[in-house]
C-alpha cells in the first residue's frame, strides 16, 4: 500500500493520503462547556468534499451564529465563547449539519447536537488565532535535572475533540504478485473505525486520533 521501505525504487504505493482540514474546532463556552464550532466557509469545503448538495449552508451578514435546535450554549439569544457574545438564533442549515456529523462525533450519546455552533468566517478566523491550545515546555538538564538555560518554549496544538476531514485516494496495488483493486485497497487501509497516533510527539499525548471513514462517490482513478 505504501510501497517497500528497504528499496524504495521497487513500486510505487497505491494509497494516497490528503491533507486533514479543520471542520469544527472546539470553543470554551459560558453555556454547556464547549461548543464545536464551525462557519459557513469551512462547511462549504466539506460540502464540497462530501458531496452531498442537499446539506445548506447558513449566510452570515455580520457578526453572528446558528446553533441547532434544543441547543445548551444558546442563552438568551447569545452564544458565548470565550472573550465573545455573538447574538445566536437556532436554524435548520444548522440543525441539518448537526445531524449529519453527530453520528460520527458523538455515536453513543447526544452531546454533539448540543453543542454545535456556526459563526461567521471573520469569527471562525479570530478564534483559529486565539483559542488554540498552547502548553509552555522546558528541557531539563540530564545531570542536574534542572531547567537548562533558555530551554524554555511553547507549543500550539488543536484541542481535543477537534475535528478534521480529509480525502484518502487509491489505485491498484503495484506490487508483483499482489492483485489488489482500489476499492480493496481503500478496504485494507480503512478496515473500520482505529485508533491512531499520528506525527511527533507521541509521548507528551499528541497526535492521538480516531479515525472514522466516510463513504465517497468513485472518482477517476480510485475512491476516497
Amino acid at each position: 500500500m505504501f510501497g517497500p521501505s528497504n528499496d524504495p525504487e521497487a513500486h510505487a504505493g497505491a494509497l494516497v493520503v490528503g491533507d486533514a482540514r479543520l471542520l469544527a474546532l472546539p470553543v470554551r463556552s459560558f453555556r454547556g462547556t464547549f461548543a464545536w464550532t464551525t462557519s459557513p466557509l469551512l462547511l462549504t469545503l466539506a460540502k464540497r468534499d462530501l458531496e452531498e448538495a442537499s446539506l445548506p449552508v447558513p449566510k452570515l451578514t455580520g457578526r453572528g451564529a446558528r446553533v441547532a435546535k434544543e441547543s445548551c450554549v444558546l442563552h438568551q439569544g447569545k452564544l458565548y465563547l470565550e472573550d465573545l457574545d455573538l447574538p445566536a438564533t437556532e436554524s435548520d442549515e444548522a440543525t441539518a449539519w448537526a445531524g449529519r456529523l453527530a453520528p460520527l462525533a458523538s455515536p453513543e450519546d447526544d452531546i454533539f447536537k448540543k453543542r454545535f455552533a456556526i459563526v461567521d468566517d471573520d469569527t471562525m478566523t479570530f478564534l483559529c488565532e486565539t483559542a488554540m491550545q498552547v502548553d509552555a515546555r522546558v528541557r531539563l538538564d540530564e545531570r542536574t535535572r534542572t531547567v537548562e538555560s533558555g530551554a524554555l518554549w511553547l507549543e500550539e496544538s488543536l484541542p481535543p475533540e477537534s475535528l478534521l476531514l480529509g480525502l484518502l485516494a487509491a489505485d491498484r496495488s503495484r506490487r508483483r504478485g499482489v492483485d489488489m483493486t482500489p476499492e480493496e485497497v481503500l478496504d485494507f487501509a480503512l478496515a473500520g473505525e482505529q485508533i491512531l497516533q499520528l506525527g511527533g510527539k507521541a509521548s507528551t499525548g499528541r497526535g492521538r486520533c480516531r479515525i472514522v471513514p466516510m463513504a465517497r462517490k468513485e472518482m477517476n482513478h480510485g475512491q476516497s
